[in-house]
């Protein structure tokens, strides 16, 4: 005596389940998970043959303003358009993972500093052309940070976390992409001091509001205003936002300065 019982339904669920634990559901592109098991690997053989490696950080230049004018729908469309397009610049051997938001990386395999730049100008000319979003042509520009191994680490993280340096050197520079400079790493003590005395000045409400008009230009009458948040540093005095938001969005303040500017 004996039973049958199909379980193939079992396993596409299996499959299913594994699928999305280690992939974005928005893009269909690998996620961290699998961003940093690829790298793992990718490090452990780029030893084993003495071979270089790169990792690329990619974030979309004022992304925001898509989202708050056109509607996540239209953000969610453009994220899918350049996930499509970054993977058309890679060979089999590379990776280009989503890490959420507007934010990619790249993994290079066997690529050395040129052979990394040369893929990150192939990734700028894919994203040149205008997107089409429900007749809306969307012009797209980013910024990318480049980290070599072993040059620049030699465990994932670190290449991560210093591509992602090199990707924030590029946006203030404006200048497309930028390796890995450690005299331009801001990750020191004085920064993290930065930091704590930021988490202070939120918690002990020493920020200010500057409130700028808004004119309706028919009646010439005031009908609201701007908040501008300030810091004002007991030593440094009045902070620009372009030096503490960046601060407050890297080291997760941000939702705490957000609610403490709304109150």
């Amino acid at each position: 005596a004996g039973s049958l019982t199909n379980i193939s339904e079992h396993k596409r669920q299996e499959a299913s389940m594994h699928h999305q634990a280690l992939h974005d559901a928005l893009t269909g592109l690998p996620n961290r998970v699998l961003l940093d098991d690829r790298l793992e690997h990718a490090i452990l053989l780029a030893h084993h043959q003495n071979e270089p490696l790169a990792v690329v950080m990619m974030d979309m230049d004022r992304f925001k303003d898509v989202n708050d004018t056109l509607g996540h729908q239209i953000g969610d469309v453009l994220l899918k358009q350049i996930a499509a397009r970054l993977q058309t610049t890679l060979s089999e051997t590379d990776t280009v993972a989503r890490f959420g938001g507007d934010e990619f990386s790249i993994l290079l395999s066997g690529m050395n500093r040129e052979g990394a730049a040369a893929a990150v100008d192939r990734a700028v000319q894919k994203l040149k052309p205008p997107f089409t979003i429900d007749n809306h042509h969307l012009n797209i520009e980013a910024s990318f940070g480049i980290a070599l191994y072993p040059e620049h680490g030699s465990d994932g993280n670190t290449l991560i976390k210093r591509a992602d340096v090199a990707m924030y050197t590029a946006k203030q520079a404006r200048s497309g992409y930028a390796v890995y400079d450690p005299t331009r790493d801001q990750n020191s003590p004085r920064r993290l001091a930065l930091m704590g005395e930021l988490r202070n000045a939120i918690e002990y409400n020493k920020l200010l509001l500057h409130y700028q008009p808004k004119v309706d230009l028919s009646s010439g009458l005031v009908c609201g205003v701007e908040a501008l948040v300030r810091w004002e540093h007991p030593e440094r005095g009045l902070v620009s936002p372009d030096d503490f938001i960046p601060l407050a969005e890297q080291s997760g303040m941000i939702d705490a300065l957000t609610e403490r500017v709304l109150n």
